[in-house]
Parts: C-alpha cells; structure tokens; sequence
C-alpha cells in the first residue's frame, strides 16, 4: 500500500512538472519564434521611443457600462467583456467611446485601435486620446481593443486573435449599436501594425468597407500561417490602406514590403514617411493624412 501512494504521489508530480514545463516552452516558442521572424528586434524601451506630446495624458477614466447600452453617455470610456467559443475560444476586453457630437448621420461607423507590445498604450490614453476629434468628425465608435490570451502581442498566435477581432465586430459591436460596416477602420502601434497587415486585412478585410493605417510598423503575410488573402473585387474598390513610418524605424523595410505587397494584390495603398525612430509620430497627424486619402476620389 506505501509502493502504491508513493506511485502516485510521483505520478502528480511527474504530470505537474509536464504540464508548466509545457505551457512555459508554449510561451518561449512564440516570443522567441516571433522575434526572429523578419530579424524582429524588440530590445527597444517601447515607452520612451514615444514623444512627450503622445504621453501628455495618462490612464483614461473607464467607467463600467450600464445595463442597457443606450443609456451610455457619449465622449466617455466604458469597458466591456468579450468572449468567443469554437476552435479559436479567447476572451479579453475593450474599451469603447461612442462620439460627442451633434452629427446626425444614422448609423455610425467605427475606428478600432490595437495596441503595441506588452499593450501599454491599451492601459493609457496617450495614443487613443489623438483620435477623438477624428471619430468626432467621422462619425465613428472609438474601439480600443486588448489583445485576448497571455502574451499581449497581437502577432503571437494571430489566427485566434484575428478571428477574435472579427468576432467581436461583427457580433459583439454590431448586436449592440447600429453600425455600417462598409464604414470600419483600423489603426494600430508597432505590433498591433504587424499583425493587421500581417493577416487581418489579407483574411479578414473583405468583410468591411473603410480602410487601415497601419502606424510604425507593417509585416509581409505572415508565411509560418499561411495566410491566404481573401482580397475581392469589392474590397479593391472599398478599402484603403495607408501606411506611416519614420526612416529610422528598425521596422521601416519590412513597411516598404508589405505596402508592395498589398499593392500587388491590388489594394489602393498610400505610404508616407518622415525622419526618426520607432514610433515618434503624432497620431492625431497620421489619422488625418489617412481619411484625407481615405475619403479622397478614387483614381
């Protein structure tokens, strides 16, 4: 009877030692296999690469939404739940402004951010605050999004999180406000970048109308997924992508890539650089250059 409780007791421990030496090889085989896709070099102080400007204000007030989200004042944050099921089960969580304005446009539209790496300007409003007055004036629901599972980098495991995001608009957002989805645009920071022209726009773009500027950051298709671009007719009429980088970006070659990437595919694609390093820019700029080309006649 001792042999036998000894048996097991080192069972449990053998079956313990594989499971968190499992989830832990799980862990530094994505963020080893992601920072040398590409020659990725993520030894940069994220934080301070930004300007002082983009980090004038901090920690945004999110307030948790009412029962009923047609009680939810317009120009304040509220933080929502989202969770998906199937093949691809994540769950996470965004925060959503509806515009302050007087417009009276019918259904709105939508400008979703994603953040950078370690997801620092998700947690503050350094970035997201810049593209208030752009939603204002679009008309769009302000949408910044965490990325779901343990490692908040959009790139790593990007099929979940890529189907995450797609669910979350076109069940979530839509189920709870009148929303054109031929009027969606997406922006994000360094990672969050990668990931949307790594994969979203290539696979999931096509359910939309609007555009995507991508911000110090671009990646060609991802090819360790396969990705496998779903770019139709209708999208090369109706979504615009327009990419921003500095010079000095250590990212800067694979954005020329990937702008000739989607330009290959037949996308209509705007770039536009200027000197410096990775992510020193103003995003208020940048989101008004894009829908000055987003909304410009079509050539």
């Amino acid at each position: 009877m001792l042999n036998k409780k000894r048996l097991i007791k080192i069972s449990l421990i053998l079956l313990n030692f594989l499971f968190f030496s499992s989830t832990a090889f799980c862990q530094i085989f994505f963020n080893r296999g992601y920072r040398n896709y590409n020659n990725y070099n993520y030894n940069y102080n994220y934080n301070n690469n930004y300007t002082n400007q983009n980090r004038q204000s901090v920690q945004p007030t999110t307030q948790q939404p009412p029962v009923n989200v047609a009680d939810l004042k317009k120009g304040v944050f509220y933080k929502f739940n989202f969770s998906t099921s199937g093949m691809f089960a994540s769950s996470s969580e965004y925060k959503l402004m509806i515009p302050d304005n007087e417009l009276n446009k019918g259904s709105y539209g939508l400008l979703v951010y994603l953040h950078g790496d370690e997801a620092r300007d998700y947690y503050s409003s350094w970035i997201v605050n810049q593209l208030i007055p752009i939603a204002k004036e679009y008309n769009l629901i302000l949408v910044s999004v965490l990325a779901p599972g343990m490692v908040k980098r959009w790139y790593v495991a990007p099929r979940y999180k890529a189907d995450y995001l797609n669910k979350l608009i076109t069940t979530d957002l839509v189920s709870k406000f009148d929303i054109d989805t031929n009027n969606v645009y997406f922006t994000g920071s360094s990672g969050g970048s990668q990931f949307l022209t790594g994969i979203f726009v290539a696979e999931y773009a096509s359910n939309y109308g609007g555009g995507a500027f991508p911000t110090c950051g671009g990646a060609n298709l991802f090819t360790g997924y396969q990705v496998k671009p779903k770019i139709t007719e209708q999208m090369k009429q109706n979504f615009k992508l327009f990419y921003y980088t500095n010079t000095g970006d250590f990212l800067y070659s694979q954005v020329v890539a990937s702008k000739r990437t989607y330009e290959r595919l037949g996308l209509m694609v705007q770039g536009f650089h200027a000197a410096g390093g990775h992510c020193q820019f103003q995003m208020r700029d940048v989101a008004r250059h894009a829908f000055n080309f987003f909304f410009s006649e079509n050539d």
